[in-house]
């Protein structure tokens, strides 16, 4: 059997992140691999996939004060790169990198002599807010490149890359690439300016390939669901990172206060709000949100930590509906065939409406608050409605049939045989 390392996130606190992760893991193996994995920032060797969500103890507003932070260090890196250079500073950084990571390297260089393929994938890891970044990901291929690996870099998200030291490492690299591919429009855009266009395959993300096959147990459980029986609705929650104002975050909170007790009234009390996030530092938000419910709703709200992509599933498997946030919220849900409403809160879940084909049921913040009548009525018929479950089934099978047309190891493959 072949191997094949494989660069991802393996180690993020974001579940979408250890999904794309395990999904690339999934599609390599299919394909005849034995796969060696490795997470991207931490250089580390991985023997298992899974995170431990921490719980936040409330703090006056802090999720603004990280705010604050995180604007101060991007500030105090652009004054370093406008004082010394941009290349000056990352050849620092990368002479730190190396002292620190020595140990690890010398493990990744033993699995590089004896690999096949490098794939390196998944993730937002073409930018260079983490200024590391590109040094990390030109370390992976000039180690390839030393041991005459071929690169196959897969399902990727790009930007912002900011530098032109960050733009001109990716584009040394991508050059090295045997294949390029990305999940979605706004990466092909940040990657043609790194390389020809035509060297860039754009395809959909990997998690809409996942083995999980619902369908026979939506429909059943349709059938059989009693008038008397108490409802799941999942709310995936936003934290105040993902907004660029507290007065959209704010707006946002309100509209699902709105919608957590219209629903509750509508549904005449039958119904639990299960809280959660797919990312760990959105946690602190879910709580703030609960503790807003007032005591009259309170008894209908839970929260739920998740700590691995098994966990969502299972999860998801017990809801009737879900309130999406973070992507692959979305993305779950439409796998798992869990009908659901999203909101915008960066373009690309306006993408995930489009190749889901359900940009009717994808909301504005602003369109969120003002509806809040007309959404309800439509969470409670798709509670429902089996002919959008056999709808979804059927878009489900021509988005797997898009990841499986962006998994370029396949030509790989195919080319050995060709040779034998």
């Amino acid at each position: 059997m072949k191997k094949a390392v494989l660069v991802s996130f393996f180690k993020s606190n974001n579940l979408g992140d250890l999904a794309l992760s395990s999904a690339i893991e999934h599609l390599i193996s299919d394909k005849g691999y034995n796969i060696i994995k490795y997470d991207f920032p931490s250089m580390t060797r991985i023997q298992d996939n899974t995170i431990k969500t921490p719980v936040y103890v409330q703090e006056s507003n802090p999720a603004g004060k990280k705010s604050i932070l995180r604007t101060m260090l991007r500030k105090i890196r652009k004054a370093l790169f406008f004082l010394f250079g941009e290349v000056k500073i990352v050849r620092l950084w990368y002479y730190f990198e190396n002292l620190l990571n020595f140990e690890k390297r010398k493990v990744i260089n033993q699995d590089m002599k004896t690999t096949d393929i490098l794939v390196i994938g998944g993730g937002n890891m073409v930018m260079d807010i983490i200024p590391s970044w590109p040094i990390i990901f030109k370390y992976y291929c000039l180690l390839a490149k030393k041991y005459k690996k071929d690169v196959y870099i897969v399902y990727i998200g790009a930007g912002p890359i900011n530098y032109k030291q960050s733009k001109e490492i990716y584009s040394q690299m991508f050059k090295q690439a045997k294949k390029i591919t990305v999940r979605d429009p706004l990466s092909r855009e940040v990657c043609a300016e790194l390389i020809s266009n035509r060297h860039i395959l754009e395809t959909i993300d990997p998690v809409f390939s996942l083995p999980v096959n619902l369908l026979e147990y939506r429909i059943s459980n349709i059938k059989v669901q009693k008038e008397d029986s108490k409802l799941k609705i999942g709310i995936c929650i936003l934290g105040i990172s993902c907004f660029n104002t507290q007065h959209i975050y704010e707006s946002y909170v309100e509209g699902l206060l709105k919608l957590i007790k219209r629903l509750s009234l509508l549904l005449s009390g039958k119904v639990e709000f299960i809280l959660f996030s797919t990312e760990t530092t959105d946690y602190i938000a879910v709580y703030e949100l609960k503790n807003k419910l007032g005591s009259a709703f309170l008894k209908d709200a839970s929260i739920i930590h998740l700590n691995q992509v098994d966990e969502v599933i299972s999860l998801f498997k017990e809801l009737n509906f879900l309130i999406g946030g973070r992507m692959h919220s979305l993305i779950f849900a439409q796998i798992c065939l869990l009908p659901f409403i999203g909101v915008v809160w960066q373009s690309k879940i306006k993408g995930f409406g489009y190749v889901t084909k359900s940009n009717h049921r994808i909301y504005e913040i602003g369109s969120l608050n003002m509806n809040i009548d007309l959404i309800c009525d439509e969470i409670i018929e798709s509670l429902s409605n089996l002919e959008l479950i056999r709808d979804m089934s059927e878009t489900n099978k021509v988005l797997n049939k898009k990841v499986q047309e962006g998994n370029v190891v396949q030509a790989y493959i195919n080319e050995i045989k060709g040779i034998l």
